[in-house]
């Protein structure tokens, strides 16, 4: 017990060190190259050996690896030998070369041999190379040159054999070998004690019997007198003759005796099953056959040896055992007293369920929706239950889905985590496998906490416990290893503090009181192993309404005896206790009354010396004991307990994994949490030590599910050193981890059902030495993990220990609680929206919209510890006073999502518009022209007008003068140059600049105008009254009191029908405008003349291409136009021919141009 219980550090160093040692490696030193070959030499040959290295010494060792010579080696070839040639460097040899030197020499030779008197014989030999040459006494003269001598001698007689090959450059003849033949008398005497008729049992053994005289030995056939046998014969199944004679090296054997034996076959069994039976999986099934008077029946495995043990134990003839697969299984009758056991009769069990398929393990977001399905046969009824805290299941009754074959659980909460199962009942009465509902969760460190008063070496934190705010840790060297403990308390902000410390009065020094610590709702209990000569003890302390905590009871070892150990382990269970005393080699259960009193249960033993009881587990209704030092070679095992109906502890098997070292020690550590135990123990063939996982399945048989290993730790960190589970979490120390840091792995089951690396905790701040890991402990919200060297390097003296608090923080539903938007921008910015309520400070990604018809949009945030974050989002005018809705949130760690509808109003700034534009103008020459625009906007508007002149482009420089920067542009006397110019007006304001369209000014000149007639008219028709002036004008005139006008074409002409007149008529001008502007009075007259009755009108001319002849007109060609007649712009009229001759004002001709005269017929 010693070495198991030295102190901590020490243990956890040999821990180690075991791993470190078994994985030295060296560099590998080159082999040898240029290696003398293999060859076949002659008898007596000089021989040099020799090779070549090219790192380090040429070494020459034998057969048996005894050195022989370095470089080379020297000697004379007598025998066929193998050497071996090594390159050594540093030290480390490389790998060997073998070397075979053949001497030629007869091999494989018949050796001495007894022969009877004149029986035959062949004698056989082989050379190397050459022939094989046989002698008699006489080795001058040869008998035969052969690989097989056939010989038939009458005496003793000597032979020589040797090998000649005459074909070598030089001939070589090897030494004799001796074959030497004794030819033998007959023995006379047979064999004596012979059972020559013995009985054996079908299936039986028996040795056969019978004795020689003098040196000859029995010795035994079959019946054809010809094979050999053993005389031990196994397996009967028929009866024979066997034979036995006497051989001696003297003589020749004797004659042959006769053995007959007798195989004897039992009535086999009549098995009260069919041949093939069909059973529910999971259910127990009775096995029943009846035998024969003063025989039983006795059921085995399909292997015939393994005997199979009831579930209960029951009378004779019936086994009620629980198949876990179907197979075969088979019985047969066995004697009570005497007689023979019968042939094997068997039967098939294949067993049947109603369930097809089972349900699913769910990691689920919290808030989501979960569900787990079973697929069966035919209409079974169902019933979904889960595990309480208790560790029993209860049927659920609040999901209406409970009763069918899928529990639907719409929005889950924390509460919903936990471990499910459901109930089929159809053809067979089944439970499922049990399945867990989980939410991600992430590791928080919370705080690390040093009681003020350890000291050094108290190795504070080598034992721990928690639950989900209350925590327990030992210091079990403390005060000369008396020891102490402290009790911790969750505060409402989350951190962990000292709550109280225990120290029983009764502690003495070397007590170790804190060896093993463990909590049951608000009890804590301490172990004291080393108390009264390490008889040991477990203390057991309660808190008090006033908050302080008293020791409720002490209970001592049942066997009272010293060195029992008693409290080296301890585990606590809904009401159970289980106390492991490895010295006693015994678990004590306990088990607490209704008036909270613990009474001594029973007591679990195996009768063997292996520490059982080093580390034991407990969990309900199942118990695991470690016992490191069980096997041959101290490779520990587990041994697994499940208490039954009737409450008693029944063993359900012991486990070793497979490949363990030699001193591997599994069991050293051991934790259960439900359907799952893990254990661990030093080392396994890798050099690492081995954490396996157990798991059960659902007809409760216990399997290895696999192996934990962590890429994050050194291979001699001590992986699996402390221990916990609690349900798919495994919380694993490895103190060892980088000379001594320490680090703690955690584990969890995924909903495939394989253990996955969660995390590795590794503090910061560790120092060599510190051990973090040493204890490790769970709950559904905390991990503890303690470094019993914690705060200083080595040397250890200088360490005090020390205790980490982690968060199992489970990531809540993803919401937001409020988004509001920060400030009023100006459209096309960016606006801020905050948002409040985030439950994390994950990153997350939003999902909004702008507008309820918006498109949707995403983008990241990530909250502060206060739940605020803001994200930005660019606002366009037509959004003002409408909503950002927030419709999803993910947590991007979880990838969990929740669909919201948070709205967030949109309050914009108004925008810089001109809401009434200038519009153009036109005015007179010397008038003022005005430019108006209205606008709106944020802000104070400033307004900047400009100019761009007539026939050019771009705007000039802003104008300014008084009323260039408002909103009315005023402009007077206006220029004639200013006409065509165009203006416009830039409006400033907070929320940007708009500028307005361009207007454009007209400036309209002074019109003038004149009036002439189309010259005289014949009376009764209408005359033509001729305006000409500035373009576009309205000329108003006058003629008898009445006032018309006509407006201008472009070229500044206006044609007018007079009306038809009979007399003279003047025509006056009366004013002018343009466009209703320049208004003024002009001056002129044009009179129209009435021609005599009888006169011809003057001629006009005009264009031929243009001419339109009226009836009536005659057309003649006008006179070619001459330079000195050219048409004016104003006009005039010549005589031609005595005739006028009308010309329009302004129409010019080209020099050498012909008119038509339009000739009009005489007045009437």
């Amino acid at each position: 017990m010693k070495n198991l219980y030295q102190p901590l550090y020490q243990k956890i160093l040999f821990f180690c060190s075991l791993l470190l040692i078994s994985q030295l490696t060296f560099a590998q030193t080159p082999a040898p190259t240029a290696v003398t070959p293999n060859q076949v030499v002659c008898h007596n040959t000089a021989m040099s050996l020799t090779a070549t290295c090219s790192k380090g010494m040429t070494k020459w060792y034998n057969a048996s690896d005894v050195f022989l010579a370095n470089v080379a080696y020297n000697y004379n070839a007598t025998q066929t030998a193998t050497y071996t040639v090594k390159c050594v460097y540093n030290a480390v040899p490389s790998t060997g070369v073998p070397v075979t030197i053949t001497v030629n020499k007869p091999y494989n030779v018949t050796r001495e041999q007894s022969l009877c008197h004149c029986n035959e014989l062949d004698l056989r030999a082989s050379c190397p190379s050459g022939d094989v040459i046989w002698y008699g006494t006489d080795t001058t003269t040869p008998l035969a040159s052969a690989n097989t001598f056939h010989i038939a001698p009458s005496v003793t007689t000597t032979y020589n054999v040797q090998c000649v090959d005459e074909a070598a450059d030089i001939p070589c003849v090897s030494p004799f070998e001796e074959v030497t033949i004794h030819v033998y008398s007959t023995l006379d005497d047979a064999p004596t004690g012979v059972t020559t008729s013995p009985e054996v049992c079908l299936g039986g053994s028996l040795t056969l019997d019978g004795s020689c005289t003098g040196t000859a030995q029995p010795f035994y056939f079959l019946s054809d007198g010809v094979t050999e046998i053993d005389p031990n014969l196994t397996n009967l199944t028929t009866s024979a003759t066997y034979k036995v004679r006497c051989e001696s090296l003297d003589f020749c054997p004797s004659g042959f005796t006769d053995i007959n034996v007798s195989v004897v076959a039992t009535t086999p069994p009549i098995i009260d099953l069919p041949t093939i039976t069909t059973f529910c999986k999971g259910l127990p099934t009775v096995f029943s056959a009846s035998c024969d008077s003063g025989f039983e029946s006795v059921w085995y495995e399909n292997d015939e040896v393994t005997r199979l043990i009831g579930d209960v134990s029951v009378s004779y003839p019936l086994v009620i055992f629980t198949p876990s697969a179907s197979g075969t299984y088979k019985v047969r009758c066995e004697p009570l007293s005497s007689g023979c056991n019968s042939t094997f009769e068997s039967v098939t069990i294949i067993l049947t369920s109603d369930i097809t398929q089972q349900p699913a393990s769910v990691l689920a977001c919290l808030g989501d929706k979960a569900a787990f399905g079973v697929q069966v046969t035919g209409t079974p009824t169902f019933q979904w239950q889960k595990k309480q805290d208790n560790g029993t299941f209860m049927d659920i009754t609040t999901i209406a889905s409970a009763t069918t074959d899928t529990l639907k659980i719409d929005s889950t909460t924390i509460a919903d985590r936990g471990i499910y199962r459901c109930h089929v009942i159809g053809s067979c009465d089944f439970y499922t496998e049990e399945v867990f509902l989980s939410f991600p969760q992430t590791i928080i460190s919370k705080n690390k906490l040093v009681p003020t008063n350890v000291t050094i070496l108290d190795e504070f934190g080598n034992a721990s416990a928690v639950s989900d705010s209350l925590a327990v840790v030992g210091a079990w060297a403390k005060a000369a290893d008396q020891g102490m403990a402290f009790i911790y308390r969750l505060n409402p902000n989350g951190k962990w503090s000292q709550e109280a410390q225990l120290s029983p009065a009764d502690l003495t020094p070397h007590d170790l009181f804190g060896a093993a610590v463990a909590i049951s709702g608000d009890t804590v209990f301490v172990t004291a192993p080393g108390q009264d000569s390490d008889m040991g003890a477990v203390y057991i302390f309660a808190q008090e309404t006033d908050g302080s905590w008293i020791q409720l009871d002490k209970i001592t070892s049942p066997n009272g005896l010293s060195d029992d150990y008693f409290g080296g382990s301890i585990s606590v269970s809904h009401g159970q206790m289980a106390v492991g005393a490895d010295g006693w080699e015994s678990v004590f259960i306990f088990k607490r009354d209704e008036m909270g009193v613990w009474n001594l249960e029973n007591e679990i033993f195996e009768n063997v010396a292996t520490y059982y009881g080093y580390s034991v587990g407990l969990s309900g209704r199942t118990l695991v004991v470690g016992a490191p030092e069980e096997g041959s070679s101290g490779e520990g095992a587990i041994f697994i307990y499940e208490k039954d109906d009737f409450d008693i502890w029944q063993r359900k098997g012991q486990y070793t994994p497979d490949d363990l070292s030699s001193g591997a020690a599994f069991g050293f550590a051991a934790a259960i949490s439900g359907n799952t135990i893990i254990a661990s123990g030093y080392v396994d063939p890798t050099g690492e030590s081995v954490v396996q996982v157990f798991e059960r399945d659902v007809v409760g048989n216990w399997f290895p599910k696999t192996k934990l290993s962590s890429p994050s730790v050194s291979d001699e960190a001590g992986l699996g050193f402390s221990l916990a589970i609690l349900d798919n979490v495994a919380v694993i120390g490895a103190p060892g981890n980088f000379v001594g840091k320490g680090a703690v792995v955690v584990f969890e089951k995924n909903t495939a059902g394989n253990w996955v690396e969660k995390k590795t905790i590794i503090p910061t701040g560790l120092v060599v030495g510190d051990l973090f890991g040493t204890s490790v402990a769970i709950s559904k919200t905390t991990i503890l993990g303690c470094a019993s060297f914690l705060s200083s390097p080595f040397p250890p003296e200088l360490s005090k220990g020390g205790a980490y608090f982690y968060q199992r923080f489970t990531y809540p539903v993803p919401v937001i609680a409020t988004a509001t938007q920060a400030a009023a921008v100006c459209p096309t910015l960016k606006g801020t929206f905050n948002l409040t309520g985030i439950p994390s400070v994950d990153p997350y990604t939003i999902t909004y919209k702008v507008d309820s018809t918006g498109t949707e949009k995403t983008a990241i945030v990530t909250p502060d510890s206060l739940g605020n974050a803001s994200f930005t989002e660019t606002l366009v005018w037509a959004n003002n006073e409408r909503h950002i809705f927030i419709t999803k949130i993910k947590n991007n760690t979880t990838n969990c999502q929740h669909v919201i509808n948070v709205p967030a109003a949109i309050t914009l700034k108004a925008p810089t518009e001109i809401t009434d534009p200038p519009v153009l103008q036109t005015v007179c020459v010397g008038e003022t022209a005005v430019f108006m625009t209205e606008a709106t906007g944020e802000g104070i508007l400033t307004f900047q007008w400009q100019r761009q002149a007539p026939a050019t482009s771009g705007f000039s420089t802003p104008l300014n003068n008084g009323f260039s920067d408002i909103s009315v542009l005023t402009l007077p006397n206006r220029p004639l140059s200013d006409n065509g110019a165009r203006y416009r007006v830039k409006v400033t304001g907070e929320c940007g600049v708009a500028t307005s369209i361009e207007a454009v000014l007209t400036v309209l000149p002074k019109a003038v105008a004149s009036i002439s007639t189309g010259g005289p008219i014949c009376s009764g028709t209408a005359g033509s009254l001729i305006f000409i002036g500035t373009p576009h004008a309205q000329v108003f005139y006058q003629s008898n009191g009445t006032t018309a006008s006509t407006i201008l074409d472009a070229n500044g002409e206006s044609v007018v029908s007079s009306g038809v007149l009979t007399e003279e008529t003047s025509f006056t001008l009366v004013s002018i405008n343009i466009g209703g502007k320049c208004d003024q009075v002009i001056a002129g007259t044009a009179k129209i003349e009435i021609l005599a009755s009888g006169t011809n009108p003057p001629l006009v001319l005009v264009s031929p291409t243009h001419d339109v002849l009226a009836n009536g007109v005659q057309t003649h060609t006008a006179e070619t136009i001459q330079a000195s007649n050219k048409i004016e712009s104003t006009g005039k009229t010549t005589n031609i021919g005595n005739k006028y001759v009308l010309m329009k004002p302004g129409f010019e001709a080209k020099q050498g141009s012909t008119f038509t005269a339009k000739i009009t017929g005489a007045c009437i």
